[in-house]
């Protein structure tokens, strides 16, 4: 290995964090707080599994894209819910597909308990990526033909061993271990971006590099404790940002090699990626209080307006902008029978009297529910 000392630079498995500005520790300490933020928050069952199944589906369709799948990420939620009509074009995707899905899963039931990675490590879960796959040569092996012109198209094939076996020892030693516990979390995302970094230098594999990248990403967040949603998120901001992902892999490894500014692209897209999904946590969270709090409203309430009135607030949860009174009775198929066969004043009494509860507000272009009644601290 040492003959290439010389003209692959980039692979001096060397990182001094001491370099690493306040802000990338800043960067790092919120993705921390985002994931803790919403690892194992309670939230409704279906809406909570609905969530995970819609992130774990954008994770794996990044993934396979980044290796060129052809299927789109509704083809993955489609084959994921068992609904997708396997054409005999899409059947060589959906092999890949599911042998995606199924190593991380693998990988999320093992949990903490899972090994420190190393080369057999990779050399397995590539097998496993490939296992149902045909036509497939080199499962489970090194890649052995040179893979293009360009230097970081990927190390000659006679020192990916070598390489590889230096990379996971790097990975795994002190220099870049985490000093306590309790920055554990902080240290795994680290060393999942430090070898997807790594990975795309050395490309070890003739195909499924991404996949495999994805899957040691997994495979070490997994093991720290964070679950696997951070790595869906890494993986989906690597795929949207795929041509700024490509410059950073390549800008690390000019003039003298610094992988810091691609772990802070990495870093920048998981947080903003956390917080959109904060969001929609909290929109969940925010629909099963309101929720609560009508069936205490309503409770022991069996008359008719009281049945329509719940409905309409149940609507109005779900628009998204003021709804004029006119419109109220469309919202949904429910409400449409409700209304069906009484006045217009009907509606109206039970709009004022929800009101009159400081339920909704009504403002020139109509009406909307008053959600920030459920929070704490609002002033």
């Amino acid at each position: 290995m040492r003959a290439y000392d010389e003209t692959i630079t980039w692979l001096n498995f060397r990182l001094d964090l001491r370099q690493a500005p306040p802000s990338f520790w800043l960067l790092l300490g919120e993705c921390v707080a985002g994931i803790r933020a919403i690892t194992r928050v309670p939230l409704p069952l279906a809406a909570g599994k609905e969530l995970e199944r819609d992130t774990l589906a954008e994770g794996l369709h990044a993934r396979l894209a980044m290796d060129g799948s052809s299927l789109t990420l509704e083809e993955v939620r489609s084959h994921l819910a068992g609904q997708l009509r396997v054409t005999q074009a899409k059947e060589h995707a959906v092999l890949e597909l599911e042998g995606l899905f199924h190593t991380w899963q693998r990988i999320a039931g093992s949990g903490p308990g899972l090994p420190v990675v190393g080369s057999e490590t990779l050399l397995s879960y590539h097998r496993a990526l490939l296992e149902t796959v045909p036509d497939v040569r080199e499962k489970g092996r090194w890649r052995s033909a040179p893979k293009g012109p360009r230097a970081i198209d990927g190390v000659p094939p006679d020192v990916i061993p070598v390489f590889m076996a230096e990379l996971c020892d790097w990975l795994n030693g002190p220099e870049l271990d985490a000093p306590n516990l309790d920055e554990r979390m902080a240290y795994a995302l680290l060393h999942a971006l430090i070898a997807e970094l790594y990975l795309q230098w050395i490309q070890p594999f003739g195909t499924a590099n991404a996949r495999l990248s994805g899957t040691m990403e997994q495979h070490m967040l997994v093991r720290a404790g964070a679950g696997s949603m951070a790595g869906h998120l890494l993986s989906l901001h690597f795929h949207r940002q795929s041509h700024e992902y490509r410059r950073q892999v390549e800008n690390a490894a000019q003039g003298v090699p610094d992988p810091i500014p691609f772990l802070a692209f990495g870093l920048r897209g998981l947080r903003e990626d956390l917080s959109e999904l904060r969001a929609k946590v909290r929109e969940i969270q925010a629909q099963g209080q309101w929720r609560g709090h009508l069936s205490e409203l309503f409770a022991g309430e069996d008359a008719a307006p009281a049945r329509r009135q719940e409905q309409v607030l149940l609507d109005l949860a779900q628009q998204d902008a003021t709804v004029p009174l006119s419109a109220i009775p469309a919202l949904s198929p429910a409400l449409a029978r409700m209304y069906a066969g009484v006045s217009e004043k009907t509606l109206r009494r039970d709009v004022d009297h929800l009101e009159q509860l400081g339920t909704i507000l009504r403002d020139p272009e109509g009406f909307r529910i008053r959600l920030e009644r459920l929070l704490a601290f609002r002033y």
